[in-house]
């Protein structure tokens, strides 16, 4: 069986856990390719023809293919994976390879002439072709509806970058009150809680860094001397960033929301209630528990050992989730 990943160009975490894919196909002895394709234009994108994009040329072994018709790939003895950006046109495309729905997060909203009242994980295009999740809270919510076969559902995590991963004994104790946050999601909240918290008498100052412009060694040297990361935006999946930020030592606090409230996606216990009524939190609890936890960081760190141990393993679990994932797919 050959395996051929649709993939937009480009440096963001879809895209890496596609490559991601890739490269642990080819260490398992399958012959998969990326195909760098623009979903929004139906573009095979041929200038970079025979490339990796840019820093996911460390994952050795990968190769890029360029076809010149898409339906050049749809043979039986083909299987095609689509990353969630593909909609029902690009499942209906291939009429003889199996086709692969990856579910990189939990916005099931396709772009339709109806958003609001359609779901993608109702329609049967995408029920009836192999689908993959890399959220819990997606596979709980399949499972959950009894309109798949869930032998044709599976989970698929791909592990934070392997350069994020430090053993214990090396993370640093020593660490400036710095908390960190993504200006992607969640803004507002961050502008409130820094608001609110110059209302607190306390006798430290508390830095908010956004992490944004930096690169992989920046975002590395500031998560490992940070105390705590923050994220209060809807989080569309268990995101990188946070869980690269907990692997470096930073405790993390978020809110309930999308993947954040759920128990398998982030399990640990910094988690706090928004109110869905007005779409806040109560910033001054928030507040509370940032200065308790840069206070208290010994304790909070402690506390998140386990998770971190989840994270050190998470390449193992991914290789078994695959492994898992090919012998359906090559035994149906």
């Amino acid at each position: 069986m050959n395996y051929y990943i649709l993939c937009p160009w480009g440096e963001s975490g879809g895209p890496e856990g596609l490559h991601q894919l890739c490269y642990e196909l080819v260490n398992l002895g399958k012959n998969a390719k990326i195909v760098y394709y623009h979903p929004w234009t139906d573009k095979i994108q041929s200038e970079y023809s025979g490339k990796i994009c840019g820093r996911y040329i460390q994952y050795s072994g990968i190769e890029s293919f360029t076809p010149e018709n898409i339906s050049d790939i749809d043979y039986s003895n083909n299987i095609i994976v689509l990353p969630e950006v593909c909609r029902i046109r690009h499942v209906e495309m291939f009429k003889k390879a199996k086709v692969v729905y990856l579910r990189l997060s939990n916005n099931t909203k396709e772009t339709a002439l109806d958003p609001q009242n359609y779901d993608s994980l109702t329609d049967p295009a995408f029920q009836n072709c192999y689908t993959a999740c890399d959220p819990f809270l997606v596979y709980k919510w399949i499972k959950k509806s009894n309109q798949y076969n869930m032998n044709n559902v599976f989970m698929l995590r791909p592990n934070i970058n392997l350069s994020y991963i430090f053993p214990e004994k090396d993370l640093k104790k020593e660490r400036k009150n710095v908390v960190l946050f993504s200006p992607a999601r969640g803004k507002e909240h961050i502008d409130n809680i820094i608001k609110v918290s110059k209302n607190f008498d306390i006798d430290f100052d508390i830095d908010f860094v956004p992490l944004q412009g930096m690169s992989q060694e920046e975002l590395k040297n500031i998560i490992s001397t940070s105390k705590l990361y923050v994220e209060f935006g809807h989080l569309p999946g268990p995101d990188r960033l946070s869980r690269e930020s907990a692997s470096g030592g930073c405790v993390v606090l978020m809110g309930k929301r999308g993947s954040g409230a759920d128990q398998d996606d982030f399990p640990i216990d910094e988690k706090l209630d928004w109110d869905e009524s007005n779409n806040t939190f109560d910033y001054g609890k928030i507040c509370s528990m940032i200065i308790d936890i840069i206070k208290n960081y010994d304790k909070y760190f402690k506390k998140q050992k386990s998770y971190r141990e989840i994270l050190r393993n998470e390449r193992i679990n991914y290789i078994n989730q695959l492994k898992n994932m090919i012998s359906v797919l090559e035994n149906n």
